[in-house]
């Protein structure tokens, strides 16, 4: 104990975002309680739940709002895939994962996962976070992280959300102690860009960084506001949702202001055998809207990579970088070139038949990236980040 604790102390910071944020949670009904929030960049909305029964997506800024109802005392929510219409919702008493699809406007709740078997708590002490962790080649895509508000743990689940689309099995894997002694967690997220699973303490005003597998990476008090319940990660902000108010706030340059991210992935393996797709969502900002995107791939890595015009491409010159280049919209990969929407976002997906990737590719990894593109000038003011593919047997 004497240990963990020296360990906390040595990478305890204060909050890194900037201070103060903004409120986006005025448009919310009177007397919504968010309690848990997630960004899900395919829809380029914040989804956000309610502890009375309400689930609701909207703008960065606030805008936009819609809402759906689903009975039982919400507190949090995520996404799997880049799937845009069903997400994973956490339920306390009776704890559950329910998956919801919200492609109408009343929604339909499609399975109850039921995890009171395994973790429960007093009342208003259970299930108070959830998120999900892709893992490359898992059949599920990835696993469920559920926090436990009585005992601050992290309980990991494998469900069947890709390999069945009626079983409500539930595959206790293991659990996760954040930090021993620390109750009240409170909510979680999975930055699926920098790999940092981030868990809040609300009592404690204090965020925990993690990696996947829950070792400590920093541990940052003065967390702002209080009765923080929800926490959602969008390249380089951060919005927390505190349940009284209602208000949800965002802080921008967490956990800094460099290495912001604006290509996100579904999967960062496929089999050469089964075949499957990669999806991309592109989230340039919204001061590109109009302008173009050019998604472009490489299969020899991204370093030096190519600059252009101050820029670096972080993509090496070969084959597929030219075939990506000069035919963006031919098969395997659509919508690699087209416009930007008004909030700077795209998708775009690369489609690999079964046997299409060549067998002496196993084991080695492509490299994708976009580049936005000026009409006028034809001027390149924006590089993403790269994101990479493993081709497993």
């Amino acid at each position: 104990m004497i240990a963990i604790s020296f360990v906390l102390a040595l990478l305890q910071g204060t909050f890194p975002g900037n201070v103060p944020g903004t409120e986006i949670g005025g448009g919310l009904p009177s007397g919504y309680e968010p309690s848990g929030a997630v960004w899900h960049p395919q829809r380029n909305q914040l989804l956000i739940v309610s502890d009375d029964g309400f689930v609701s997506a909207m703008n960065a800024d606030g805008s936009n709002l819609q809402l759906w109802t689903l009975p039982g005392d919400l507190e949090a929510i995520t996404y799997a895939g880049l799937e845009t219409n069903v997400v994973y919702i956490g339920r306390e008493h009776p704890d559950a994962v329910l998956e919801f699809d919200l492609s109408t406007p009343a929604g339909a709740l499609l399975r109850t996962f039921d995890l009171s078997t395994t973790m429960t708590g007093p009342t208003n002490t259970g299930l108070e976070a959830l998120t999900f962790v892709p893992i490359d080649g898992h059949p599920e895509g990835g696993v469920f992280h559920a926090g436990l508000q009585d005992d601050g743990k992290i309980y990991v689940f494998d469900l069947p959300i890709v390999t069945s689309t009626t079983s409500t099995a539930v595959t206790f894997l293991n659990t996760i102690t954040p930090s021993p002694g620390l109750t009240d967690i409170s909510g979680m997220d999975f930055d699926r860009a920098t790999g940092t699973l981030y868990a809040i303490f609300d009592s404690a005003n204090r965020v925990l960084a993690m990696d996947a597998m829950g070792g400590l990476l920093n541990n940052y008090s003065l967390l702002p506001g209080n009765d923080q319940e929800g926490i959602a990660l969008k390249g380089c902000e951060v919005f927390i949702a505190e349940d009284v108010g209602p208000e949800v706030w965002v802080y921008g340059e967490f956990p800094d202001a460099s290495g912001c991210h604006t290509l996100f992935v579904d999967t960062g393996a496929l089999s050469v055998s089964a075949g499957g797709a990669q999806s991309f969502a592109l989230a340039a900002g919204a001061g590109y809207s109009g302008k173009l995107h050019l998604l472009l791939g490489t299969l020899h890595g991204t370093s030096p990579g190519q600059p252009v015009g101050g820029l670096v491409i972080p993509l090496n010159p070969d084959p597929w970088f030219s075939f990506t280049l000069q035919q963006p919209n031919t098969p395997p990969l659509t919508n690699g070139f087209g416009a930007l929407g008004p909030a700077g976002n795209a998708t775009a997906t690369l489609n690999l038949p079964a046997g299409f990737v060549p067998a002496s590719l196993v084991g080695k990894t492509a490299w994708h990236a976009f580049v936005v593109v000026d009409p006028l000038t034809g001027t390149l003011p924006s590089v993403s980040n790269p994101t990479p593919l493993t081709f497993l047997p």
